[in-house]
């Protein structure tokens, strides 16, 4: 990931922006202030540097009332949020070569009063099993380059297209429990019956990468990734198809692990056979401390990005779609259950 931050700094960049019920800067400061009291916080690393630093404050917040766009952001430091007090509205930068997103979301979780995530599954290293499996699947993921037809991919950042739908949680909820499935495999079937109906070739499988974060103190990107392959077919099958795949293929999280987190990193972005990436997650509050919130991307290098985000009774889905292949106007309209 940093190869490509390198060659853009604000391409490893995700913003998201919260309208809050209730905006207590001081408080948003202190828990700031005590992150950046923790010497190797990841608030304090710069990345030109690549060392820790001691931080100011003044350097992570700031007061404004405008949209602040990527490239007005400092890329030397992971974490940055604007804030506009007669708004009630946080402009939120994090680095995704500092943290993954579950790691991204508790930090910021800390600091505004939301639920962190929990996850106990941390990675296990066994000798010489991870060193075959990531050969096997370094060899599986070139073949499946060389030999699947995936999405055309553009590759001028200006003609991606943002695309946002909102999906009633309710209905996914019902359509979970209809087919005994999880929630996960639930909301991508929907989300690839939407693709099928719009794209503008004949294709009738779709190659996906779903994310996945372990646990583990030691490193501060914790990320891992599973490929399925979802053949075109009725909302049903595909969820069955689905959840089959993601139970079965949950073996490849502990290599792909070490894969994502090593030398090899700077090869599996844009080369990876796929066709959709598919990223979704949730807000966690007990209280009403948040009454919107979007996710945006600077770029992607995916032909299809996916980051759905559940809030409240609302599921918030962000697509940047980076391939000529889909029928934006189509793509655009509601989301049918």
């Amino acid at each position: 990931m940093m190869r490509f931050k390198k060659k853009n700094p604000y391409s490893t960049y995700t913003k998201h922006t919260f309208i809050l019920n209730k905006l207590k800067i001081s408080e948003i400061t202190k828990q700031i202030n005590k992150l950046i009291s923790k010497k190797n916080h990841d608030i304090n690393f710069d990345t030109q540097k690549q060392k820790y630093i001691k931080r100011n404050i003044s350097d992570i917040i700031k007061n404004t009332n405008k949209i602040i766009s990527f490239k007005e952001i400092n890329t030397n430091i992971p974490y940055q949020l604007f804030y506009s007090v007669k708004e009630k509205k946080i402009q939120f930068f994090a680095d995704h070569v500092m943290a993954d997103g579950r790691r991204m979301y508790n930090i910021i979780s800390y600091i505004i009063g939301l639920e962190k995530f929990k996850t106990k599954n941390k990675p296990r290293y066994i000798p010489y099993y991870i060193e075959i499996q990531l050969y096997i699947y370094f060899i599986y993921l070139c073949s499946k380059r060389l030999f699947s037809l995936n999405l055309l991919r553009y590759k001028i950042k200006t003609l991606q297209t943002l695309i946002t739908h909102n999906i009633s949680l309710d209905d996914i909820k019902k359509l979970k429990k209809t087919h005994n499935s999880s929630f996960i495999s639930t909301l991508l079937a929907v989300y690839c019956k939407h693709i099928f109906s719009s794209l503008l070739i004949k294709k009738d499988t779709l190659s996906i990468c779903l994310p996945y974060a372990f646990s583990y103190k030691k490193r501060t990107n914790n990320i891992s990734i599973m490929f399925i392959n979802v053949k075109k077919n009725n909302i049903k099958n595909l969820i069955k198809d689905i959840d089959s795949q993601i139970n079965i293929k949950k073996y490849m999280l502990q290599p792909f692990y070490y894969f994502c987190n090593n030398k090899y990193h700077n090869i599996n972005n844009e080369l990876l056979p796929l066709d959709v990436f598919f990223s979704s997650s949730y807000i966690i509050q007990k209280n009403e401390i948040v009454k919107d919130y979007t996710f945006r991307h600077y770029s992607i290098s995916s032909p299809i990005n996916i980051n759905p985000i559940t809030l409240n009774n609302l599921i918030k889905g962000t697509t940047i779609l980076n391939t000529p292949f889909i029928n934006k106007l189509k793509y655009n309209k509601k989301i049918t259950i």
